[in-house]
C-alpha cells in the first residue's frame, strides 16, 4: 500500500460502527470542521475515516463532493503518524469529519484544520492511551 493512500479500508463504512461513533465518540471542533473521534480494541489496528457535508448548508452536489474530496486529500496527506501511532498500539481510530460552515473554504484552510484536528487526536491519544488500553483490556 502507498504511504499516502486512503483505501476502502480505512473509510469508516457500516450503521453499526457509525452509531457507536456519534453515540460514545469524544468530539471538538476547529474552524471549519467538527470532529468525532473513538478508539477501540481491534484485530485491524489504524485508521478509519468518515467525511460528512451536510446537504443542508450545501445544497449543490458538486459543491459538495468538491468539500469532501478536499477534506479526504488533506486527511490523507497528513494522517500518517497517527496511522503509526494507532497501529503501533493496536487501536483502531474511528474519526468522523464533520463540515460546519456555511461557505466553501479554500484547500489551505481545510488542510490547515485537519492537521490541527490529527493534532488533537494524536495528543489526546498519548495522554489518555494508558487509560484507554487498560479500560478495553478489562472490558475484554
Amino acid at each position: 500500500m502507498k504511504p499516502n493512500s486512503l483505501p476502502k479500508s480505512q473509510r469508516l463504512s457500516g450503521q453499526k460502527a457509525i452509531d457507536r461513533l456519534f453515540a460514545s465518540g469524544s468530539t471538538g471542533f476547529v474552524y471549519p470542521l467538527r470532529y468525532l473521534f473513538s478508539v477501540e480494541q481491534a484485530e485491524g489496528a489504524g485508521l478509519a475515516v468518515l467525511v460528512v457535508v451536510p446537504k443542508r448548508n450545501h445544497k449543490r452536489a458538486v459543491r459538495r463532493n468538491g468539500l469532501k474530496r478536499r477534506m479526504r486529500e488533506a486527511f490523507r496527506t497528513q494522517c500518517g503518524e497517527l496511522r503509526a501511532e494507532a497501529t503501533a498500539a493496536g487501536l483502531k481510530v474511528h474519526i468522523a469529519l464533520l463540515y460546519s460552515a456555511k461557505e466553501p473554504a479554500q484547500y489551505d484552510t481545510i488542510r490547515d484544520a485537519v492537521g490541527r484536528v490529527i493534532i488533537q487526536i494524536s495528543q489526546s491519544l498519548k495522554t489518555g492511551l494508558t487509560k484507554t488500553v487498560e479500560t478495553i483490556r478489562q472490558n475484554m
